[in-house]
């Protein structure tokens, strides 16, 4: 029988940003560190949310554009400039998802398996004992346990 990694021998480290971070730096971050997501956090360093680029992009984009694609085919750089130009000091705290899973990092694998099916979330924030932020587990770390399982190398899962 395989042996079940821990939360903490599986996840990632989280990335963080407090939730005055602007658009524009949320954005910078999110290029230099490679990554979609960030996890939001207050000046204490406790969880307030995520932001990914879905995020970034509707923050951006004119509510007349997000719900009218033949709107959006008559829309020009100019006008996605502009938009761009306008929100690119929003706080991050004002575009970003509140209702993110988090699990504890003393849960199991099997529970964070069910949060991430119940959230329909592809990423979940470990937080410690007092709400900080500390990691990330996404799908595809949850997918390699169940590859493991079924005795795949980690190259195939």
């Amino acid at each position: 029988m395989q042996t079940m990694p821990t939360i903490k021998e599986m996840m990632r480290p989280a990335v963080t940003v407090e939730g005055t971070t602007t658009l524009k730096d949320v954005v910078a971050r999110m290029i230099d560190e490679q990554r979609n997501s960030l996890v939001v956090v207050d000046s204490d360093g406790v969880l307030l949310g995520a932001v990914n680029a879905s995020d970034v992009i509707k923050a951006v984009l004119p509510n007349y554009l997000e719900e009218d694609s033949v709107a959006a085919h008559f829309a020009d750089q100019a006008l996605l400039e502009e938009d761009v130009e306008k929100a690119k000091d929003m706080l991050v705290q004002d575009f970003m998802n509140p209702n993110v899973p988090a699990i504890k990092l003393t849960a199991s694998v099997l529970e964070a398996a069910a949060q991430a099916v119940q959230g329909e979330q592809g990423r979940i924030v470990i937080i410690d004992e007092n709400s900080k932020p500390i990691g990330i587990l996404t799908r595809t770390e949850i997918k390699r346990v169940i590859g493991r399982l079924l005795g795949l190398s980690d190259s195939s899962a």
